[in-house]
């Protein structure tokens, strides 16, 4: 598990301006977003959406990181997995959460929630995979499909250095829209666009936070969970080549596997250089 930094989602209200020059709330116009929102809650009972979280939980960061996944964006989700390292120290500090969070939880967002629990042989690619194939059923030899699912299913993946301050529904609701109109696309909570004219070229989408549509994800899992990719990283002599060789191969590679029309990022990991004025 490699833990470089922690992303935070901080999903402000919008917000207007006021006579003394404060910030408030802006007042929605009521009778026609009850309208919107039901309209867009019965589209969105026609797809499932799933949440799969790797993890290997060797600290108290790591055991922030899910409670707060499981507070704030876990509602989103039909279902819920959380994938870790078959160990044991590793079964009790998961089953520790997830029975606290279903003790302390005033929803039924608990009820969602399962795990499992895979030999940690290819990172978080590894158990985001296993997770797909054993525990929803994604076919990965020549199907590409939910053998437990009758309806489409967007599939969504985290890791444990993702920390949410607050609850969090933009990215999903931009896979189901995309789900819904029938596009294939990977959205990223956040990744490198840096140059516009060659869109592939410079686009990195980071793994803390993705989401797929049903058209999208075999592209994923032909990428990443194919027999003995990334095994070559373990063969690397130093630490830090070996984090360079997983960031290439589970990360950095995978959007120029799309059409440059497939991939999304929610914000920026760096300002566009047509920011930069020192150019």
């Amino acid at each position: 598990m490699l833990l470089n930094e922690v992303r935070f989602i901080n999903e402000n209200s919008s917000t207007a301006d006021t006579e003394d020059g404060m910030w408030a709330p802006s007042a929605p116009s009521t009778s026609t977003k009850t309208h919107s929102h039901q309209q867009q809650h019965e589209r969105q009972q026609i797809i499932e959406k799933a949440l799969i979280i790797a993890t290997v939980p060797y600290t108290s960061e790591h055991v922030l990181a899910i409670w707060t996944q499981l507070e704030c964006i876990a509602s989103n989700y039909d279902k819920v997995v959380i994938s870790a390292p078959d160990a044991p120290w590793s079964r009790d500090i998961i089953g520790q959460i997830v029975n606290e969070f279903k003790i302390r939880s005033e929803s039924r967002i608990g009820n969602k929630i399962d795990t499992a629990f895979y030999v940690n042989n290819r990172y978080d690619a590894g158990l985001w995979c296993d997770g797909l194939k054993h525990n929803l059923g994604f076919g990965l030899e020549h199907e590409y499909h939910f053998r437990n699912s009758t309806k489409p299913r967007a599939v969504f993946l985290t890791n444990d250095s993702l920390v949410a301050l607050r609850r969090y529904d933009n990215l999903t609701n931009e896979v189901t829209t995309a789900t819904l109109s029938g596009k294939a696309k990977l959205v990223s909570l956040n990744g490198k666009v840096d140059d516009l004219e060659t869109p592939n070229e410079d686009l990195w989408v980071e793994s803390v936070y993705r989401g797929f549509t049903p058209d999208a994800l075999p592209t994923f899992v032909r990428h990443t969970c194919g027999v003995g990719v990334g095994r070559q990283c373990k063969r690397l002599g130093t630490k830090a080549k070996f984090k360079r060789c997983i960031v290439e191969t589970f990360e950095i590679s995978l959007a120029s596997e799309y059409q440059a029309d497939e991939v999304g990022i929610m914000y920026p990991s760096y300002f566009p250089s047509m920011w930069n004025s020192s150019e």
